[in-house]
């Protein structure tokens, strides 16, 4: 099929020269509608792009985007680090392993990772570096431990991939747990090992008084993943509905309990995450477009059906198929990368049997993985602005160990499907 050469072609093209992505897909499917000589079709493109953002679970992008703004700004992640240094001050590393648990547990806040790094790398990158570690290993653990943001639920990518691949959101909220705690278990390992002789952990008492203040102060920040998660899994509401409820509970900790949220901040607030929310829905809107384009003219079943003839294994299959993620996940932002791939890779999957559930999984993690590779590398670079480094070179020669650690989890998630499936299931949830 000539238009899907036309398709990818123009694409790269406009990609490479800085077009941004969402005019790049927008023309190309143009483009590639023309050369198929489908212009019929071509009235049927704004009809796709209003229908695509004209939906319920989608209402949760704005709304996780922004409890969780909230929740930073409102000192909640100060609070969390506080009570995490409490609890695993005896580690090896402790500081290291202190920013990747409170990546993870910030995580379950934000379902954003350069929020995650810019939170928690705000209050333990100048620690790390008075411990001992340099500024490009304190950035580079900051950075691969806040693509935990992503995985750790609740997700804004999961959100995305959900609703482009008609899956449950709770099923693969539920589906990243269990890997992206096996993911900060292995940071922690690798940190203990590479820094373990640069920071020893104290020996200093914790008294009983100490540690009730620092729980009860960090008590409001626990408890807002235990209302999200809680009340969507005990059937109180919906993942859209608990993104409103947490932006609730951001405002009324921030302003009535902490005292610290003014109304300014909160307008400002309001103003960043809508030109943020507004971009990523636009390009929501073209790629869903392209995406039915790819689907209804045939071109993703004969990309599917060449590829399933070029790989008798499944192993192998699934090993180009996270490469390519990989590499997408270098150069594009994760939106576009699920809006532009699910439409190739869910039919190629399903026809392995894989649960989309599974798949977003891995995806997703893999996402996580090009959020700290250059060149795209959203997290890395707010940790070196952070870091105040000049240069991203000496922290990405201290991150690639982690990539390669990351890498080879996903791997592990993509050919062990129960490891991710394992929580949905016993839940009784739909995979």
């Amino acid at each position: 099929m000539f238009f899907g050469i036309v398709l990818v072609a123009t694409l790269l093209f406009f990609l490479i020269f800085g077009t941004p992505i969402a005019v790049s897909v927008g023309l190309a499917t143009i483009l590639a509608m023309l050369t198929a000589g489908d212009t019929a079709a071509l009235p049927a493109i704004t009809q796709k792009m209003f229908t695509s953002i004209d939906s319920f679970p989608l209402l949760a992008l704005p709304l996780f985007t922004l409890s969780g703004e909230l929740m930073e700004i409102s000192g909640i992640s100060e609070r969390l680090v506080r009570f995490m240094k409490m609890l695993f001050r005896k580690l090896p590393a402790p500081s290291a392993c202190i920013t990747s648990i409170s990546c993870a547990f910030f995580g379950a806040i934000s379902g954003s990772a350069p929020a995650t790094s810019a939170a928690i790398g705000g209050i333990m990158i100048d620690p790390m570096k008075k411990a001992g570690y340099s500024g490009a290993e304190a950035a580079a653990v900051t950075a691969s431990s806040a693509s935990l943001g992503i995985i750790i639920p609740p997700s804004i990518p999961m959100v995305v991939f959900a609703t482009t691949a008609s899956v449950s959101v709770g099923s693969l909220f539920m589906a990243g747990v269990i890997p992206g705690i096996i993911l900060c278990a292995a940071f922690c390992i690798m940190h203990g090992f590479r820094f373990g002789r640069v920071e020893t952990p104290t020996k200093e008492k914790l008294t009983a008084k100490e540690a009730v203040t620092t729980f009860w102060d960090a008590i409001f920040a626990l408890g807002m993943p235990v209302i999200i998660l809680g009340g969507i899994y005990g059937g109180f509401f919906t993942p859209t509905e608990a993104a409103a409820v947490s932006c609730v509970y951001a405002l009324v900790v921030g302003c009535f309990i902490y005292r610290n949220l003014s109304a300014k901040q909160i307008w400002r607030s309001l103003c960043e995450i809508s030109v943020r929310v507004s971009s990523m829905r636009t390009i929501v809107c073209v790629a869903t477009a392209m995406a039915w384009f790819v689907s209804s003219s045939g071109l993703a079943k004969t990309i599917a059906e060449a590829v399933l003839a070029g790989f008798s294994s499944k192993i192998a299959l699934l090993t180009v198929i996270n490469i390519l993620l990989f590499i997408l996940g270098c150069l594009i932002d994760p939106t576009s990368i699920i809006l532009l791939t699910c439409p190739i890779i869910i039919p190629i999957t399903q026809s392995l049997g894989m649960s989309s559930v599974a798949v977003g999984a891995f995806m997703i993690m893999n996402i996580a993985v090009g959020m700290v590779t250059p060149p795209f590398a959203g997290t890395l670079y707010v940790a070196n602005q952070i870091a105040g480094e000049k240069s991203i070179a000496p922290i990405t020669l201290k991150l690639w160990p982690y990539i390669v650690l990351m890498f080879a989890i996903t791997l592990l998630v993509a050919y062990v499907p129960d490891i991710s499936l394992m929580l949905p299931k016993f839940l009784g949830m739909t995979i």
